[in-house]
């Protein structure tokens, strides 16, 4: 039987935030309907780190045919449309990823399009998605009026989203401001998968692309 391996950026290098990595992932795609049909999810620490795990597996699952791994990283910046060109399915982020990092950020061979996924521009635009879920994290204080007013969340640059959830949780009373290691995978938990479909495209397509994978993961 095959299996599906998740390899994703996150959790750094200690053991208690690399669990909570899983954890929080589990629980978001859990909620997002696939429970009982979960993938095995690895937390990989950094985004190269991921990489490289993901592109090892690429090789196994080429050798023994008894895996299908996918790869779910931060964006890091706003994907440019020439590369969102026709059906989600058509994507090219292989295609981004090797012009925004080089030739060493290339797609392995024996991996597909369909097997590398984005959070774009960072996993903190999926939180921002949920802004209902924020207030209820943070209680009083919260300014839901410091979060970006764009609606188009993707467009939203990696700083911003920073210094915004920070502007707009440093007065709770209950949690205080952002942190990362202690409030990100938390945060990811309670997020509602429904919204973020709604608001970022690209994890839309991770979401309906790991549908698919489960389905049939032989192609």
């Amino acid at each position: 039987m095959v299996g599906i391996y998740l390899y994703v950026e996150g959790g750094g290098d200690a053991r208690t935030s690399l669990n909570e990595c899983r954890k929080g992932f589990r629980i978001f795609l859990e909620k997002a309907g696939f429970e009982g049909k979960m993938p095995r999810i690895v937390a990989c620490g950094g985004r190269r780190q991921a990489y490289e795990q993901f592109c090892q597996k690429v090789k196994e699952a080429e050798r023994y045919k008894d895996c299908f791994p996918l790869l779910l990283i931060d964006s890091e910046c706003a994907v440019d449309t020439k590369y969102e060109r026709g059906a989600m399915e058509e994507w090219n982020p292989w295609e981004f990823l090797k012009k925004s990092e080089g030739e060493n950020w290339v797609c392995p061979e024996g991996a597909s399009d369909s097997q590398c996924h984005f959070m774009v521009q960072c996993m903190e635009s999926w939180i921002l998605c949920d802004v209902q879920n924020l207030m209820s994290f943070y209680g009083q204080g919260f300014s839901p009026d410091s979060l970006p007013q764009n609606e188009n969340i993707e467009m939203v640059d990696k700083q911003t989203i920073y210094s915004s959830i920070t502007n707009a949780t440093r007065n709770s009373r209950t949690k205080g401001s952002y942190n990362k290691g202690n409030h990100s995978f938390k945060l990811l938990e309670t997020t509602d998968p429904r919204k973020v479909k709604e608001k970022s495209k690209w994890a839309a397509r991770f979401i309906a692309e790991m549908e698919a994978s489960i389905k049939n993961p032989n192609t």
